[in-house]
């Protein structure tokens, strides 16, 4: 099923306000937007060492969908000033993967989840992969629903070919970076033909 966006403008309390709708087979979400935060750099600096924050998300879904990601708890964090030479050397990840349980728990925690979750029900991910310089940082883990990870296929193939574009010189790694972490859902669709 593809992705359907609407777009919506409109006055909330005297505020003007773009509400984006995107449905899709896992169910809905609707991002708000103030004009400010549309605004915002459409790369952020190579040397942030946090995602900006652009807009609320709420997700209705079904039972088998992810859970929303919230920025307030998950606003993405990656490795400063990370050498593209050492990001694109076969098996960098193996070198940087290390989330502790200590990590895991707290990240549950934030999410209200109990711990530990019930076996098999949850994992751990990055928002922004280890392989576009994403960090272990808790404000770069979520928890993402194991009944959820066929779906994580199309994030997963989307973050390989990221990667491929950097190490490639054919995208700037803060701009892979944005897109997996803000906007990957629609970049997929555009981009990648199965």
């Amino acid at each position: 099923m593809k992705v359907k966006m609407i777009s919506v403008t409109f006055a909330l309390l005297g505020i003007v306000c773009v509400a984006g709708i995107s449905l899709n087979a896992k169910g809905f979400s609707i991002n708000l937007s103030t004009p400010e935060q549309l605004n915002i750099r459409q790369t952020p600096q190579p040397s942030a060492t946090q995602i900006p924050e652009t807009a609320e998300t709420i997700m209705v879904s079904t039972p088998s969908a992810e859970i929303a990601i919230n920025p307030q708890l998950t606003p993405g964090d990656i490795i400063k000033d990370l050498p593209l030479d050492l990001l694109c050397m076969t098996g960098y990840t193996k070198t940087v993967r290390d989330v502790s349980k200590t990590t895991k728990k707290n990240v549950y925690e934030l999410y209200d989840i109990s711990y530990p979750p019930p076996e098999g029900e949850y994992v751990i991910d990055h928002l922004i992969p280890l392989e576009l310089g994403g960090s272990n940082s808790i404000k770069n883990l979520w928890p993402q629903r194991a009944a959820s990870l066929d779906g994580s296929k199309e994030k997963d193939k989307a973050e390989h070919i990221l990667h491929d574009m950097v190490c490639q010189g054919t995208m700037q790694l803060p701009d892979a970076q944005y897109i997996i972490s803000h906007d990957y859902d629609a970049w997929y669709e555009r981009n990648i033909v199965d």
